[in-house]
């Protein structure tokens, strides 16, 4: 069950897990948290499927023998969770605070306890620098597929700006709506899967390369978007741009006591942090692996381990703690 307001009752005031972020990591933890017996809520501010939302199909998922669209695979996820009993609140968590026997949280709309807590937050879009992005960011430049066709459901031309499987991905998400789309890459060579490459070039995206963007402006319905080639100044006018440069883990909720002198976090097998009882899952903990079921396995094993954690602190259960 999603909810528009945090839970209340037995919640507020104390409990024994919080998950932060509903991604593969995030929901596939609670979905186990709760299997063990764990009273567990997750908070999830935006839609839960976190970058799985953006992925045009999913051929590497295991269970499903044909690719799936990422938004199916995320809907199937969640829905198994809620079978599970998993609660989620919309509240959106700010901070996160070690105290002397439990976790406080602080979200938007309320102030939480926890004994232990599993941060799955993911990534987040890397911006681009240049003149004129800022001020068009989330009316016309986007970095994510899904909150372009919110915003613009049917854009007639879409500009995506990248060389990587997420840039490609994302492309071929924006044209199955019927945008006419142009990949603009910075060098010669994509790094693109052979087969995202193949279906660029069956859906007819022009893709043109070494194509270094220089600055972006806004003329009525219109962006321009102003390049460094090797043929010189290159401009390309496009209803919307979509941004796809990379990505970067978001430890904006992990205290500063977990994280190390370069300000990365360090966590063992499981998840854990140099403070006990917090868990980092998918994307905060795998650099460069961000993969939807390697996020999955991560929050499975940092729901056992914190179950663990919460059962030598002599936390009650709701349940029988079963394992398989």
């Amino acid at each position: 069950m999603t909810t528009g307001i945090p839970a209340r009752g037995k919640w507020e005031g104390g409990a024994s897990l919080a998950v932060v972020g509903a991604g593969p990591a995030g929901l596939t933890a609670a979905m186990q948290a709760c299997r063990l017996g764990v009273e567990t809520l997750l908070f999830e501010a935006d839609r839960p499927g976190g970058f799985l939302l953006t992925a045009w199909r999913v051929e590497n998922f295991p269970g499903f023998p044909r690719p799936l669209a990422g938004a199916r695979i995320a809907r199937l996820l969640l829905r198994q969770a809620e079978a599970r009993g998993v609660v989620v609140s919309a509240d959106r968590i700010e901070a996160v605070e070690p105290g002397p026997d439990r976790f406080r949280l602080t979200g938007r709309s309320g102030r939480y306890e926890a004994v232990a807590v599993i941060l799955a937050t993911g990534s987040r879009s890397r911006r681009l620098a240049l003149p004129g992005a800022a001020a068009l960011e989330g009316e016309r430049l986007f970095y994510r597929a899904d909150r372009l066709l919110e915003r613009l459901p049917a854009p007639p031309s879409v500009l995506v700006i990248g060389g990587g499987e997420a840039a490609f991905d994302q492309a071929l998400m924006v044209a199955g709506g019927g945008a006419r789309v142009t990949l603009a890459l910075r060098g010669r060579r994509d790094r693109a899967l052979p087969e995202q490459a193949a279906a660029v070039r069956r859906a007819g995206i022009e893709v043109r390369r070494e194509h270094r963007p220089a600055g972006l402006e806004k003329s009525g319905e219109i962006v321009a978007v102003s390049f460094h080639t090797d043929r010189g100044e290159e401009r390309i006018e496009t209803a919307a741009v979509l941004a796809a440069i990379g990505k970067e883990p978001d430890w904006s909720l992990v205290p500063a006591a977990a994280k190390g002198p370069g300000g990365e976090p360090a966590t063992d097998l499981a998840g854990e942090t140099a403070l006990p009882g917090l868990y980092l899952a998918g994307d905060l903990r795998r650099g460069p692996h961000r993969q939807g079921a390697i996020a999955a396995g991560d929050g499975m094993a940092a729901a056992l381990a914190a179950a663990a954690h919460i059962g030598r602190k002599g936390e009650r259960r709701d349940g029988d703690h079963r394992s398989t």
